[in-house]
Protein backbone atom coordinates (compact mmCIF):
# COMPACT_ATOMS: atom_id res chain seq x y z
CA UNK A 1 0.00 0.00 0.00
CA UNK A 2 2.89 2.18 0.81
CA UNK A 3 5.65 1.15 -0.71
CA UNK A 4 5.58 4.31 -3.80
CA UNK A 5 5.05 6.44 -1.17
CA UNK A 6 8.13 8.83 0.17
CA UNK A 7 8.76 9.86 3.84
CA UNK A 8 11.41 12.10 4.35
CA UNK A 9 13.99 10.90 6.87
CA UNK A 10 15.81 13.93 8.94
CA UNK A 11 19.56 14.12 9.32
CA UNK A 12 20.35 13.78 13.57
CA UNK A 13 23.80 16.12 12.47
CA UNK A 14 22.45 18.75 10.20
CA UNK A 15 18.16 18.00 10.15
CA UNK A 16 18.50 18.03 6.15
CA UNK A 17 15.08 15.71 5.25
CA UNK A 18 16.26 12.86 2.56
CA UNK A 19 13.36 11.76 0.84
CA UNK A 20 13.10 8.31 0.69
CA UNK A 21 9.98 5.89 -0.82
CA UNK A 22 8.90 3.30 1.11
CA UNK A 23 9.89 0.71 -1.34
CA UNK A 24 13.78 1.48 -1.04
CA UNK A 25 13.65 0.02 3.03
CA UNK A 26 14.61 -3.99 3.70
CA UNK A 27 11.90 -5.48 5.37
CA UNK A 28 14.60 -6.20 8.27
CA UNK A 29 17.70 -5.50 9.32
CA UNK A 30 19.01 -1.69 8.60
CA UNK A 31 18.91 0.74 6.15
CA UNK A 32 21.96 3.25 5.63
CA UNK A 33 22.23 6.26 3.97
CA UNK A 34 24.51 9.74 3.34
CA UNK A 35 23.34 13.05 4.33
CA UNK A 36 24.15 14.98 0.74
CA UNK A 37 24.22 18.38 2.98
CA UNK A 38 26.72 17.14 5.87
CA UNK A 39 27.54 13.65 5.07
CA UNK A 40 27.13 12.23 7.84
CA UNK A 41 26.05 7.99 7.64
CA UNK A 42 21.85 7.89 8.81
CA UNK A 43 20.80 4.00 9.92
CA UNK A 44 17.07 4.09 10.03
CA UNK A 45 15.78 0.70 11.83
CA UNK A 46 14.29 -1.33 9.07
CA UNK A 47 12.40 -3.59 11.91
CA UNK A 48 11.06 -0.22 13.65
CA UNK A 49 10.13 1.63 10.24
CA UNK A 50 8.31 -2.03 8.88
CA UNK A 51 6.39 -2.05 11.91
CA UNK A 52 5.33 1.45 11.80
CA UNK A 53 4.12 1.00 8.76
CA UNK A 54 2.05 -2.45 9.07
CA UNK A 55 0.35 -0.39 12.33
CA UNK A 56 -0.64 2.41 9.77
CA UNK A 57 -1.63 -0.34 6.89
CA UNK A 58 -4.01 -2.13 10.35
CA UNK A 59 -5.35 1.51 11.24
CA UNK A 60 -6.28 2.30 7.91
CA UNK A 61 -8.01 -0.75 6.94
CA UNK A 62 -10.10 -0.05 10.89
CA UNK A 63 -11.23 3.29 9.54
CA UNK A 64 -12.30 2.14 6.50
CA UNK A 65 -14.09 -0.83 8.42
CA UNK A 66 -15.70 1.79 10.93
CA UNK A 67 -15.92 4.11 8.08
CA UNK A 68 -18.18 1.96 6.24
CA UNK A 69 -20.26 0.97 9.30
CA UNK A 70 -21.74 4.63 9.13
CA UNK A 71 -23.34 4.51 5.98
CA UNK A 72 -25.03 1.61 5.87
Amino acid sequence: MFEDKTVEIPCPQCGRKIAKKVGQFPAHGNHETDCPGCGARIRVDADKFTRGIRDAEKGIAELKRNFGKLFK
